[in-house]
């Protein structure tokens, strides 16, 4: 820049010089050309998205002069993008492409050359702008086909490593809520795969288009253990509706205790269930021991009578619609057989 580098700045350069304190800010454009002094393209980015006036001039000097001056190539596209015009000439006649030769900065001095030409603003603004649309709606595709079609373009390089640092941030948090899916199907954990399913939903990178494969790999497996779910929540309401008389014991324990084992079923309340079929047991066991007091006072007796006999049958044919007493009646009826008839 004409006169040399500022007083307030190191004379050692960009990398080295201290930082001093800045004269207050009073507005966006003394903002932008202070942002541009500093190289600070967070500062200088904010006062362009807030309206400031790219081509205003500070003590002599506008923001891409300054971006011209350090060789700072990203701020220097990034205001030419805003609509920075580089046939703007500084206090001291200078345009900016000057600035950037005496550097030497052969990268900035090549994007002013090739901006010059006609359409290319309008060119890299479209193709900003199809790199933005894809990071606003976290599309990773679109950004893949970008990065791989335009990382060797020069003038879209910048957009191209931006369109990176963004895939890179998407594809961490695919990774991040898949393996989180992944770790709630191998624990068969309901609850907590709902909740990533969930969560995965409202991720623009996850519901596409397209769908994200592990989400619906995610879902189909959600699926599948609602539905097994399901089958042991119908298992627990035969056992509580169950009565005695159509009680097949063994079957209805061999169900509960599956239903208790397996983890896709640790969100039913087995409770009910297992008082019922405690119930059902215990009423077995009394039917099951005044059947057999009778079978043992006829197997003992020396002639059992008539009487004994009747008594024995008419049990036989209260109990025997009863499936958790049809072994017990079997053996009594074994045993009315094998009686001597009576004289």
């Amino acid at each position: 820049m004409g006169g040399g580098i500022p007083s307030w700045l190191s004379p050692r350069g960009p990398k080295h010089r201290k930082k001093k304190f800045l004269p207050p800010i009073e507005t966006l454009e003394t903002q932008l050309c202070y942002s541009a002094r500093n190289r600070d393209l967070k500062g200088l980015r904010q006062a362009i998205q807030n309206g400031a006036g790219v081509n205003t001039y500070q003590d002599g000097d506008n923001a891409l002069h300054w971006a011209a001056f350090w060789g700072d190539r990203e701020s220097a596209q990034l205001l030419m993008e805003a609509g920075a015009d580089p046939q703007l000439t500084n206090r001291f006649g200078r345009f900016p492409i000057e600035d950037a030769y005496r550097g030497p900065h052969r990268d900035l001095t090549k994007l002013l050359e090739m901006w010059k030409k006609k359409g290319t603003a309008q060119l890299v603004s479209r193709k900003r702008r199809a790199m933005e649309w894809a990071v606003r709606k976290q599309q990773a595709p679109p950004l893949r086909e970008f990065i791989d079609k335009e990382s060797h373009n020069f003038l879209i390089q910048i957009h191209a490593q931006t369109a990176e640092d963004e895939l890179g941030r998407i594809v961490k948090q695919q990774n991040l809520i898949c393996e989180k899916l992944l770790a709630a199907q191998q624990a068969q954990d309901i609850s907590t795969l709902q909740v990533h399913v969930a969560t995965a939903n409202e991720m623009d990178s996850m519901v596409g288009p397209p769908r994200y494969p592990g989400l619906v790999e995610a879902e189909a497996r959600l699926r599948e253990m609602l539905e097994l779910e399901d089958g042991f929540k119908r298992k627990l309401q035969r056992i509580e509706m169950c009565e005695f008389k159509d009680a097949n014991i063994p079957l209805l324990e061999k169900a509960l205790a599956m239903t208790r084992a397996n983890p896709i079923a640790r969100r039913l309340n087995t409770t009910r269930a297992a008082e019922v079929l405690h119930r059902l047991k215990a009423e077995a066991e009394i039917k099951e021991e005044k059947l057999s007091k009778m079978v043992s006072t006829i197997r003992f007796a020396k002639r059992p009578g008539t009487a004994e006999r009747a008594v024995l049958e008419e049990c036989i044919e209260e109990f025997s619609p009863m499936k958790p007493m049809r072994t017990a009646i079997k053996e009594a009826r074994s045993l009315l057989e094998s009686l001597p008839p009576v004289k």
